[in-house]
């Protein structure tokens, strides 16, 4: 009887478990980031991003039957570190378990450098990723400029984006290989 029952049980197709309701997150995963504290006690993120520069570039160019030199602008990637305050405008702060800190009380839990997660788009982290984070994570809401990250502080951060390139200003009608010497 026993072995009946035994063979019944792994011959018979389990029951399917349901899935969890949130299986898909709503938005994107939320980036890692090192909170720090000034020596004045205010909480701040150090991040490296990414940032178009311009930058002045000499080649030939040949045009008709003269080969010229033109310099024109092109827009080279640097890597920035940023700094962004917590008790900026429009920086809300939360816990892992979704509820809101008040700023005065971020200070008191950051007294050393700490992980923190920050929204990659402006919006509340969904609950799907907060899932993953341990208690006392904070997690951190600023309002998105752009894709390259949060906004910065003029007066504690990196150099105002650099004006959209224009490209050269003259025809080209061929233009050459610059050899270098």
């Amino acid at each position: 009887m026993t072995t009946t029952l035994l063979t019944l049980a792994l011959l018979l197709p389990a029951a399917p478990v349901p899935a969890p309701k949130d299986t898909t997150p709503k938005g994107p995963p939320p980036r890692v980031v090192v909170v720090s504290v000034q020596p004045d006690g205010a909480p701040f993120i150090q991040h490296t991003r990414t940032q178009m520069v311009p930058e002045q570039r000499a080649r030939a160019v040949q045009v008709g039957q003269q080969v010229q030199t033109v310099t024109e602008t092109v827009r080279v990637p640097v890597m920035v570190t940023v700094n962004l305050m917590l008790d900026g405008k429009g920086v809300e702060v939360y816990g892992a378990d979704g509820k809101k800190i008040d700023p005065k009380d971020v200070r008191k839990r950051v007294a050393k450098p700490v992980a923190a997660l920050i929204s990659a788009d402006g919006k509340p982290v969904d609950p799907f990723y907060l899932r993953l984070a341990r208690e006392g994570t904070l997690v951190i809401v600023v309002p998105a400029t752009d894709a390259d990250g949060p906004p910065l502080r003029k007066d504690f951060s990196a150099p105002d984006q650099p004006k959209k390139d224009v490209g050269p200003k003259q025809p080209v009608e061929k233009r050459l290989p610059v050899e270098k010497r």
